[in-house]
């Protein structure tokens, strides 16, 4: 629906963390692809109450792109 991992910061973000140790910054199963990198990083930014930078990042761009499109963000549900 937003496309999100066509975006160039999604892209870079990845790639980038890609050749780290995704596993200790996100989890070991978001090195799969880029769509479970997405997946993994909204799951902790939604879920958790401390999410961790890199879910961070993404979870902000995500609420953005939302934002832009449908004129509001994501509010965590808790």
């Amino acid at each position: 629906m937003l496309a999100i991992d066509k975006l160039d910061e999604i892209k870079n973000l990845y790639n980038t963390n890609n050749n780290k140790n995704m596993k200790e910054l996100l989890s070991e199963y978001a090195e799969t692809n880029i769509k479970e990198f997405i997946a993994e990083a909204w799951s902790e930014y939604i879920l958790n109450n401390n999410p961790r930078e890199l879910s961070i990042k993404v979870g902000d761009i995500i609420d953005r792109e939302y934002r832009n499109k449908f004129g509001s963000i994501i509010h965590k549900s808790f």
